[in-house]
């Protein structure tokens, strides 16, 4: 009874220990994070000890690095037959443990009784009481109280053992789905959910989109997080707490669409008014150089911003609802309707608005001196203004689902989901787009590109690296 009393001490200790000797450095909100309230409870690879989520070692991933950190096996050993049938009749008499001294030098001798205690086929000795051995000895004919009931559907309360019949106990002590099986951060799960604080393994993202110097994104839990150049404090300020549905990249500013009242908010460079939206509701927003223009909800259209060449001066066809798209280039903008009628506006030099008043289209992208669209309901693509970007030859009949363009280049997803972009090549940002993958949205910088991936959300970009423009940690290799 001693050595499993000492035991059991021994692993509680260290169990308590394991949360802070992982490589982790949790400050106060993180440690709330890892809290648990039900002693015992399993979550994936986590149990509930002392009131903290501890982690499996092989899971535990020290902050900043993806390796698994090995560590120790820390889970109690099951307590058999096996452990005190290593006592035999010989030894009986010694009385000294190593591992028992190390715990609890009060117990260190053991007189023949006890010894006797801990083998239970030592003849004439009483058969210790199962309570004293902290064993539970079910009865034969009933069945063992500890074998889990694994017939709770999810949704329903836990068994009486926080066992379900598939996925965990949680801490409503409802039976949930296991968390975090697409590897995204899907609302009602969190980092724990997906691999701890330690680890960076959720990160799926609903938008990305390139500015001049920096990258801004949305996050799976709705979030803004951006990087890069900060030269006019366009990398946001604390929005922790608040959820958006649209982000835009400007050249050194950036606007989002709030997901609670649908309004905008920016930060950044504030010249001319660039980040002054107003106060109306937004389904949809797009940053120029120095000018902005976005769909409000009720499908008209309003720019603001830089107003010379008349970017910002809205046609009055853009008062009539039915608006799908717009896009702000440098000098100029162009928008189209839902039915494929479009209208472009501005700076009218190097034919950067010559299109056809017979075209029709269902995306337009406005950049520096020229202008991409996505022809409706053919899909394929034209472009007019600077011949430099025009639509290449291998290109002229494949089909379109996206278009993005900034200053001299022009970046597209096909309908196969691939990614392809022609143009000025400065910095690689042509030649160095993706050759293989699927991904679902793209945005062009003035320098840079990046798109999330079809199937894991990630982010990944190319052309000028400087100023962080795209870090590792958020790109595929």
């Amino acid at each position: 009874m001693v050595r499993v009393l000492a035991v059991r001490l021994f692993f509680a200790l260290f169990a308590s220990f394991t949360l802070f000797a992982t490589g982790c450095v949790y400050d106060s909100e993180q440690l709330n994070a890892l809290k648990c309230s039900q002693e015992g409870q399993r979550k994936d690879d986590a149990v509930c000890q002392n009131g903290f989520w501890v982690y499996a070692p092989s899971q535990n991933l020290d902050a900043g690095n993806e390796d698994a950190v090995s560590n120790s096996d820390t889970s109690e050993p099951p307590l058999d037959t096996q452990e005190f049938d290593d006592v035999t009749d010989a030894d009986a008499t010694e009385t000294e443990d190593a591992d028992i001294e190390d715990l609890d030098s009060d117990h260190a001798d053991v007189d023949d009784q006890d010894a006797g205690d801990l083998d239970a086929d030592l003849p004439d000795t009483e058969e210790p009481d199962a309570a004293e051995l902290d064993v539970d000895e079910p009865d034969a004919d009933e069945p063992d109280s500890s074998t889990p009931d694994v017939g709770v559907p999810n949704g329903q309360s836990c068994d009486e053992h926080n066992h379900c019949a598939s996925g965990y106990c949680n801490d409503e002590s409802t039976c949930a789905p296991d968390p975090c099986t697409n590897n995204l951060l899907d609302p009602g799960e969190t980092d724990i959910d997906c691999g701890g604080i330690c680890a960076n393994q959720c990160a799926g993202y609903q938008q990305v989109a390139a500015g001049s110097i920096h990258t801004c994104a949305i996050r799976a839990d709705n979030r803004v997080i951006c990087w890069g150049g900060n030269s006019a404090a366009q990398l946001p300020p604390a929005l922790e707490d608040v959820e958006f549905s649209s982000v835009s990249a400007g050249q050194e500013h950036t606007c989002a669409i709030r997901s609670d009242n649908q309004k905008v908010e920016c930060w950044g460079k504030n010249n001319d008014g660039r980040l002054v939206a107003g106060d109306d509701s937004f389904s949809y927003i797009n940053l120029g150089a120095e000018h902005a223009c976005g769909i409000k909800t009720d499908s008209t259209i309003h720019c603001w911003g830089k107003t010379s060449d008349n970017r910002t001066d809205v046609p009055a066809e853009g008062s009539d609802p039915g608006w799908k798209h717009v896009s702000a280039g440098k000098e100029h903008t162009c928008a189209n309707k839902t039915n494929g009628f479009f209208l472009c506006w501005g700076k009218e030099t190097h034919n950067r608005r010559t299109f056809e008043i017979t075209d029709s289209f269902n995306m337009m992208a406005a950049a520096d001196r020229h202008t991409c669209a996505i022809r409706s309901p053919a899909n394929t693509m034209k472009c007019v203004g600077n011949d430099k970007v025009a639509v290449p030859t291998e290109q002229s009949q494949e089909r379109f689902q996206s278009i993005d363009a900034r200053d001299n280049y022009a970046c597209a997803i096909k309908d196969d989901d691939s990614i392809v972009c022609w143009g000025e090549n400065n910095s690689d940002r042509v030649n160095d787009h993706p050759q293989t993958g699927q991904f679902i949205q793209l945005s062009t910088g003035w320098a840079h590109a990046c798109a999330i991936t079809k199937q894991d959300g990630y982010i990944q970009c190319w052309g000028n690296q400087n100023n962080n423009r795209f870090p590792a940690a958020f790109k595929i290799p």
